[in-house]
Parts: C-alpha cells; structure tokens; sequence
C-alpha cells in the first residue's frame, strides 16, 4: 500500500514533469527487484498556454495570407505553380509546437493537412436514388367471343369476319369491339376527309322524307349528325356498311334479342349499301356538302350492293360486294321471324323525286 501512494504523488501530484522526455521509475517489489516502465510525458495546461503565445508571436511577424493562397483543393492543386510541394508546404504551414493546431486562438492559423505530389483531382458524381416502383395490376375484362379494335374508318365489310351478314344478333357494345360500328351513340361513324364507312338505322321520320324498302334506304341527316361524312362517301363512291335496329319497327327491322321482353335491342348486319343520290331540304338533287340547323338537312339514297357473281369474268376489278343476295338476305330475316315458309320478296317502288 505504502508502494502504490509512493507511486500515485510520483504520477499525480501538483509539480508536473518539466521535461517532455520519457521518464522512469522503479517499482520495488517484494524480493526487492527492479522493474522499468516506460510512460509518455503528458503536457500541461502551462506548456499548452505557452505555446500557444509563442504561435501568436510568430503569427505577426508573418504577413496574412488571403483565403486563396492559403486554402488548396484537390482540384487546385495538381501541379502548383508558386514553387514546389515542399517549399509550398513551408511558406504557407510554418513549423509551429506540437498541440498548436488544437488550441490556437487565431483560426487562419489552424494547420491543414500537407500537400503532397500524390493528390489527384476527384468529382463528385450524383447517383439516382432508386425509388421503388409500384405496379398496378389492371384485370382484364371478362372474356368475350370478339377482339378488341381500335376505333378507325375501315371501309368494307368489318375486319375478322366476326359479323355475319344478315344471320346473327350483335349488341351495340359488340358492334364497336368487333370494328362493325365503332360509335355506341351516334348513328353514323366517320369523317369530312374520308367519308362515313357505317351507320345504324333506329328510325325513320316521314317528315324527314325517311323511308326503308330493304334494298334502298332513305336516311336523312344534316352536317352535325353525320351529314358531311355521308356526302363525302358520295364522292368518293365508297361502300357503307349498314344495320338495322330493333327500334325501327316495320317488316324489315332487327328482332330483339329477348323475344319476351323488348329491353335488350338487338342489331343486324345487312350488308354494303352505297350512296347513288343527294336531295337536299326543297328536295332538289344536290352535290353540296350540307350545313347545320333546318335548312342543312339532306336526304340520301342508299341501294344495295350485289351479291358477288359465280363467274370470274363478270367480277369488275375495285368492286365490293355482299356475301348474301337479295333473296338470301330475305330469306333470313323471316327465318329470324319465325316464318317457315319464307315469301319472295317484291322490290318497293324507289322514289323518283322527293317532295319539299
């Protein structure tokens, strides 16, 4: 006990070592042998304090430097102009006590780390955060037996052979997925530039000179509602393909698709039909495109085209023509009916001129 207080006033006591060379001191031990240990000198408060007064005196008999001179970058300094690595390191880090850089009270005499040949020049390059992605599963819609079609102007009979001529039932929903008729509001489907490629008749005004004999059609329209379409496909002589309706009514419409209720409106594929002739509102044959309001109705003829011939030869190159003749297609719609004995069928008289 009497060795270890000796030990601890030797170590601790208020006089600190006065040199910062390593000292020793001697253990005696119980056979009274000696052991040498080695511990660092510690500086005092004193000595730090000193050496920090002789750092300001040498700090003013130098003159300061600006910020440039004294700060290097690594991008600044790969081959330093002024003078070499060394002397640079020597003009502007001076050598100063040991513990200076710690404690100085001047922070432009804070030592920076020494420059040397080996630095190279570094750029920061910026990394894109991953950000997690979220993937939204859509369902399908449910399975049906038509493909979907984009809504473009196709003119001919629709793409794929899903529609039937003259012996199948279609929704509207059915008729815009299969490419038959791609508009579910309106009646006629098409463009000023190239023309109407298909329309649905639901009903026929007397008024409006309308009138239906299976292998004509009187449709009437003005530049709003198709009109402009219709008058272009007239020019340009294109087929239309054409169905009829549940709502039309008469002998020549579409049968419902539920014969016990009359809600579910079923829709027939009667073929092509081409526009021969335009009336205008006084009922005078046109070739103007129609305008908007009252005065901008037009009334066009439509007829049927033929069935295509068994011949080669009689085939006209360019020409369209229906899978069902006139007959067949009559034939059809009154099996459709529930008739067994189907009738011939008798061609209405065609209107030469239409009334004002």
């Amino acid at each position: 006990q009497q060795q270890q207080q000796l030990l601890h006033h030797t170590l601790y006591s208020s006089g600190q070592p006065t040199s910062s060379k390593p000292m020793h001191y001697q253990i005696p031990t119980a056979k009274h042998t000696t052991v040498t240990h080695r511990v660092s000198a510690i500086p005092s408060y004193q000595e730090i304090y000193q050496e920090m007064r002789q750092m300001e005196q040498s700090n003013s008999s130098h003159p300061q430097h600006s910020a440039d001179q004294r700060h290097y970058t690594p991008m600044e300094v790969d081959n330093p102009t002024p003078a070499t690595t060394s002397d640079a390191t020597q003009q502007y880090y001076p050598s100063q006590p040991q513990h200076s850089q710690y404690h100085s009270l001047d922070p432009t005499s804070i030592r920076e780390p020494p420059i040397t040949s080996s630095c190279t020049s570094y750029s920061v390059e910026e990394v894109p955060v991953p950000t997690q992605c979220v993937v939204e599963t859509v369902e399908p819609p449910p399975p049906t037996k038509m493909t979907q079609r984009p809504p473009t102007t196709h003119f001919g009979h629709a793409e794929g052979g899903e529609i039937v001529e003259g012996k199948e039932l279609y929704t509207r929903k059915d008729l815009a997925i299969a490419g038959g008729h791609a508009l579910e509001h309106k009646d006629v489907h098409g463009n000023m530039k190239e023309g109407a490629d298909s329309i649905i008749v639901s009903h026929l005004e007397r008024d409006l000179r309308e009138g239906d004999g299976l292998c004509w059609l009187l449709f009437s329209c003005d530049r709003t509602n198709g009109g402009g379409a219709l008058c272009r496909s007239y020019h340009k002589k294109r087929a239309i393909r054409v169905f009829r309706s549940s709502l039309l009514g008469g002998r020549f419409s579409a049968p419902y698709l539920d014969e016990d209720e009359d809600d579910e409106i079923g829709y027939r594929y009667d073929g092509l039909y081409m526009v021969k002739a335009v009336w205008d509102v006084n009922g005078n044959e046109t070739e103007t495109f129609p305008t908007t309001g009252l005065e901008g109705w037009q009334t066009f003829f439509f007829t049927r085209l033929p069935k295509k011939p068994l011949d080669a030869k009689d085939v006209e190159p360019g020409m369209q023509y229906n899978q069902l003749g006139l007959q067949e297609l009559w034939g059809t719609i009154q099996k459709m009916r529930g008739v067994k004995r189907p009738k011939k069928f008798e061609i209405p008289p065609v209107p030469a001129k239409l009334p004002p």
